[in-house]
């Protein structure tokens, strides 16, 4: 195996565990929602650090090596362009939408006593902003993946980021919806 093979795959691999992430990320938002005391809700945010400590070298690994297979000539193309500011963009939600959410959920299930989940640690868990990051880390992951792959020119890149994101927000109304539309049938089963 000659050395850009190699870089290959370890810049696939490294894309592998960042799309992973954001597709568990998905799953443990929905079951920090869903506990129903602040030790369940405190486990799953642990369940999440411990899932995602590999993410930061991913990520550089990511950089180093996409850095790396550019020089080979991909520095101008419109895919490759379009892949590093998808990068920038997902490592800035990341970091200071993402961990900075997930920090004062922690935090305030820390300073919660054991227990129902109280009212300030359920809003922080329903966080419109952590909702909107992880949508879309999700949907560029998905379309820097399909940029890796196809390498389409400048338009076609410009189209996937932005298909990838639509995707990931259109996908997230649909939660959004469903959930209001269960609340509401339990709502008026109740009544």
């Amino acid at each position: 195996m000659n050395v850009y093979s190699s870089v290959v795959f370890l810049h696939i691999a490294s894309a592998t565990v960042l799309i992973g992430s954001s597709l568990s990320s998905q799953f443990v938002r929905d079951a920090l929602r869903r506990a129903r005391t602040v030790r369940e809700v405190a486990g799953w945010l642990d369940f999440e650090r411990r899932s995602t400590r590999a993410n930061p070298i991913a990520a550089m690994t990511l950089l180093a090596t996409g850095l790396y297979l550019g020089s080979a000539g991909w520095w101008t193309s419109g895919w490759f362009v379009v892949s590093v500011v998808l990068f920038v963009f997902s490592a800035a939600w990341a970091v200071r939408v993402v961990v900075t959410e997930l920090g004062l959920i922690g935090r305030a299930a820390a300073e919660a006593s054991d227990g129902p989940v109280p009212a300030a640690l359920n809003e922080l868990r329903w966080s419109e902003r952590l909702d909107l990051a992880a949508d879309a880390l999700l949907g560029a992951d998905a379309a820097a993946l399909f940029l890796m792959v196809a390498k389409p020119g400048p338009a076609g890149a410009i189209g996937v980021a932005a298909l990838g994101l639509s995707a990931a927000f259109a996908a997230r109304l649909v939660r959004k919806r469903t959930r209001a539309m269960a609340s509401g049938a339990m709502t008026s089963s109740d009544a």
